[in-house]
């Protein structure tokens, strides 16, 4: 069964946090997010640096973009080139796969302001470029961590989307305060995520409650990561159909701030009854925690994911 992370901890240090993901995660590391260092650290900030021919600063309100790069571009460029060396030296000759966090298309636009700053999602065609150039900078990273570490297998490429119940509700307010930004088309947001699928194996990660997962299962995705504690009756067929199509689930069953963590045997009958409930083999899920560990101490990372390894034993146990 496989355990991994979502992607953020907590900290300023590139090689410490890669340090601490060589030690917890084996089976699928992933290049560090550190939200705490700073601007250009943060969630959109990150995301933007891997623009390609897009530049972007930040204003009171957030993200936008520009017409040149300016201090703001060069440190979020910066942090990411650190995070990706200290990533570097840390799994030389790592041999499997690796796994890097990006937003997701939907939540990026939303959240990404025009030079006029209104949301970059209201306007559909700005909607598709800024998608596109984000891809295909997702697509060079992949491309680099290739190089840099050729034992790799395969780069899993996660894009985390806690905006789109909201998006797909029309929920998010426009920048006046007083309308709604548009609501996408389902084959606009099928078309969007299938931007990032390229060659590889593509995850979505949400932490919201009513995910559209019946939408979300018809897109280009291989896995879908959300907060296990959500899943109620409402979602039982559609997660069934999900994994009838051949996409897998991971379920977020650890929170990713600091906590007491219920016994062992609690959160293998919780996992237990729901994959029963769901109808879904244990083998077809993942575990891991339900957000980010940015929030979280180092200790409570490493207990929490040993948590989460000793009930893959037991399930593993009980299976037998």
């Amino acid at each position: 069964m496989l355990i991994t992370g979502i992607g953020s901890l907590s900290g300023e240090n590139p090689r410490e946090a890669a340090e601490l993901v060589f030690d917890l995660f084996p089976q699928l590391p992933f290049i560090p997010e550190l939200p705490s260092a700073g601007v250009g650290s943060d969630f959109i900030g990150r995301s933007a640096s891997m623009l390609h021919d897009l530049h972007v600063d930040v204003q009171p309100s957030g993200w936008r973009i520009v017409d040149k790069a300016g201090a703001d571009e060069r440190r979020a460029k910066g942090a990411m080139s650190h995070s990706v060396d200290a990533f570097h030296e840390v799994f030389d000759g790592f041999e499997g796969r690796i796994k890097i966090q990006v937003a997701g298309p939907l939540t990026f636009v939303a959240l990404l302001e025009t030079s006029r700053a209104g949301s970059i999602l209201s306007d559909e065609i700005a909607t598709k470029d800024v998608a596109q150039s984000l891809a295909y900078g997702v697509e060079m990273l992949v491309a680099d961590m290739r190089r840099r570490l050729p034992g790799v297998t395969s780069v899993v490429v996660q894009i985390d989307e806690p905006l789109i119940t909201q998006i797909m509700r029309g929920a998010i307010k426009s920048a006046s305060g007083f309308g709604r930004i548009r609501i996408p088309s389902q084959d606009e947001v099928i078309s969007l995520i299938a931007l990032f699928a390229r060659d590889n194996e593509l995850i979505m990660h949400s932490c919201a409650n009513d995910l559209p997962i019946e939408l979300i299962g018809r897109s280009a995705i291989n896995a879908l990561s959300l907060d296990a504690s959500f899943i109620g009756r409402n979602e039982y067929e559609a997660l069934a159909e999900l994994h009838d199509r051949g996409k897998s689930i991971w379920l977020g069953v650890v929170g990713g701030v600091d906590r007491h963590l219920p016994p062992v045997s609690a959160t293998v009958t919780f996992v237990q009854n729901l994959a029963r409930d769901i109808g879904l083999p244990l083998e077809r899920l993942a575990l891991t925690h339900t957000c980010g560990l940015a929030g979280a101490s180092p200790h409570y990372a490493r207990t929490s994911t040993a948590h989460l390894v000793n009930v893959s034993q037991e399930l593993q146990e009980r299976a037998q």
